[in-house]
């Protein structure tokens, strides 16, 4: 069952943004979008699953929330995305190949002799992570971003008194 959303306040924050200039604008939307998905970040690393004979936490201290992504990341999403402009894209989660046979599990597996090598136990962590704080979303994100809106049509304001002064 698809739940509903009401959003309301598209056209003034579209024309808020557009005032600011594409520049600025996207700065508000890519601070605005880390902000949000920071609660995210911090519930798949607290349900990572590690290993103790590695020594350290290297699952929970890949990835992360950027606006990068690996190359190989990258090129893939530019296979997907190809004709999609979006305007600011800001990725979440883990960054390292173990993440997904983790988080899905596998088959047993066999060498090439024939030996089995075992099967991975599925052990969900991002899925859950992304169920327990994607409804808390949009609210942050309309709360922070007039806040965002606001603080960089000041400092816009701010830059053109000072050019303005200077003559």
């Amino acid at each position: 069952m698809a739940a509903k959303v009401k959003v309301e306040g598209l056209r003034e924050t579209e024309a808020a943004l557009a005032e600011l200039g594409k520049s600025l604008g996207k700065g508000v939307l890519r601070r605005v979008a880390i902000k949000a998905l920071q609660p995210f970040d911090s519930a798949w690393r607290g349900m990572a699953p590690d290993d103790p004979g590695t020594g350290g936490d290297d699952l929970r201290s890949s990835g992360g929330v950027s606006t990068r992504l690996s190359k190989r990341q990258a090129k893939l999403h530019r296979k997907a995305f190809r004709n999609d402009r979006a305007s600011v894209e800001v990725f979440a989660g883990p960054n390292d190949a173990a993440a997904v046979p983790l988080e899905f599990g596998t088959v047993e597996r066999f060498q090439k002799s024939g030996k089995a090598v075992g099967a991975v136990a599925p052990h969900p962590f991002v899925r859950p992570a992304w169920d327990g704080t994607k409804d808390a979303m949009p609210a942050a994100i309309g709360r922070d971003l007039w806040v965002e809106i606001e603080k960089a049509a000041a400092r816009k304001a701010k830059k053109a008194a000072k050019l303005a002064a200077r003559g």
